[in-house]
């Protein structure tokens, strides 16, 4: 296991194999790399009959995180993968996928700092910018809830909106 990429060094001192997991990084979550590269260096030591001891580490700060919630890299592509399939749904809605285009920032521009599950949960978002300046239909919504209002829109379908004015 002397491969640099590893995400897991295998160590061995004596009748001690000195598992470490290597991604501090990431404190150490969990990713399916690890832990196959985790299931290898056990199974090395299984088959060293001079190895009375295995000992696990963990590289840095954290021991282990848990499970990997992904890489920047891998949080980018769902963010892209995540408005592609908006912007599918907005074509299959009827509008012309010439007047969309798609970006996904991953961990780029996040809402509000933090990594916990509170924070990660408002960072997953989709935002839209509306750039077109020609007049826009509004439907008015169910219940209580008021539409935005568009001076240069038409209103369609059943009622009026309920809308006093523009939210902010």
């Amino acid at each position: 296991m002397a491969d640099s990429s590893a995400d897991v060094r295998y160590e061995k001192a004596g009748r001690v194999a000195r598992i470490t997991m290597d991604r501090p990084r990431y404190r150490n979550a969990q990713s399916r790399k690890l832990l196959e590269e985790l299931d290898a260096a056990f199974t090395e030591a299984m088959a060293d009959h001079d190895v009375r001891v295995c000992v696990l580490f963990g590289e840095g700060d954290h021991w282990s995180s848990g499970h990997d919630i992904g890489t920047p890299e891998d949080n980018l592509a769902l963010s892209q993968r995540r408005a592609e399939a908006v912007k599918k749904y907005l074509v299959d809605g009827g509008i012309d996928a010439s007047r969309i285009e798609t970006d996904g920032k991953g961990e780029a521009e996040p809402l509000v700092p933090g990594t916990d599950n509170a924070s990660r949960a408002k960072n997953r978002r989709i935002v839209f910018d509306i750039v077109s300046n020609e007049p826009t239909e509004i439907r008015p919504l169910a219940g209580d809830q008021k539409p935005p209002i568009d001076p240069d829109a038409e209103v369609v379908g059943e009622g009026e909106p309920k809308g006093e004015g523009p939210r902010g």
